[in-house]
């Protein structure tokens, strides 16, 4: 027998009670591992170990790890150097997908007085320099709440 709707709308909401327990599990299991991280490196820097073996014959050890980026308030200098260094190819120009899509949700708010308008009926009222360059799309899913 075929489910009706009711059966997969619950369905669906006990996948999505699961997955946020699981979730919830997730943390709680990151929050453990980073409260013992420091505790585990301070005792195998005291003993000069870079890494050691379980009874299982897992390996634990220490990896390193180096981050660069731009000192406060340098970014465009940075850049400049980068490229006056020959490491241009490490330099890229960017728009921030994210406060892009914010700024066309609030542009539609503000010019359609809340209604929401096809992607295409929206872009065709942005500003004409934005047209042709501009892709929005759309994107529909479900979410659950408590009632």
């Amino acid at each position: 027998m075929a489910a009706t709707t009711a059966d997969l709308v619950n369905q669906f909401i006990e996948l999505d009670r699961r997955k946020k327990q699981a979730d919830d599990d997730l943390e709680a299991i990151k929050e453990e591992m980073a409260q013992l991280e420091p505790q585990i490196m301070e005792r195998f820097e005291n003993a000069g170990m870079q890494s050691m073996k379980s009874k299982s014959g897992v390996v634990l050890y220490i990896r390193r790890q180096l981050f660069a980026g731009a000192a406060e308030g340098a970014t465009v200098l940075l850049a400049e150097s980068l490229k006056s260094a020959g490491l241009g190819d490490l330099v890229k120009e960017a728009v921030n997908s994210q406060r892009l899509s914010s700024w066309v949700t609030e542009f539609e708010a503000e010019h359609f007085n809340g209604t929401k308008v096809r992607p295409d009926d929206l872009v065709q009222a942005m500003p004409p320099e934005l047209r042709e360059s501009l892709k929005v799309t759309e994107k529909y899913s479900l979410r659950t709440k408590k009632g």
